[in-house]
């Protein structure tokens, strides 16, 4: 179910608040609203422009510019959220920071096994990249 979906209308800028809320969820490493537990009191939260709470410790640690995307993503006004092709540009502008300032941040792959059996494989571009294999991400279930 996505997030702000409200008795609105679906567009795409709906999909750019859900990935404000990964993005958010990559960062501190946990379930969003976790604290509530009826489905229609997330639904409030959300009609109230609130936002999942930010650690600070965890916020210290992101790359620059990564709090600003994430809080335009969900931006309340739909209208001031970014289309993925902006979204994108961030990224790439950020991952192109990362990669000149010399930063050993960089992993390899990340392996997340979820409580079904399924295990999520994301190959690093920019390892990739650095190797000069430029294998794309992969999602193997």
């Amino acid at each position: 179910m996505k997030w702000d979906v409200v008795d609105a209308r679906y567009d795409r800028k709906i999909d750019v608040y859900s990935f404000g809320i990964i993005l958010w969820e990559v960062m501190e490493t946990r379930t969003p609203w976790s604290e509530l537990h009826m489905p229609s009191d997330v639904f409030e939260a959300v009609a109230q422009a609130k936002r999942p709470r930010i650690t600070p410790t965890k916020a210290s640690g992101a790359p620059k510019g990564y709090l600003d995307l994430m809080r335009v993503c969900w931006a309340q006004d739909a209208h001031e959220r970014p289309d993925f092709d902006d979204v994108l540009t961030v990224l790439e502008s950020m991952r192109n920071e990362e990669r000149n300032s010399g930063s050993n941040r960089r992993n390899a792959t990340v392996t997340m096994v979820t409580k079904n059996p399924c295990e999520i494989e994301l190959t690093s571009l920019v390892a990739s990249h650095e190797a000069g294999t430029d294998t794309k991400p992969r999602l193997s279930l």
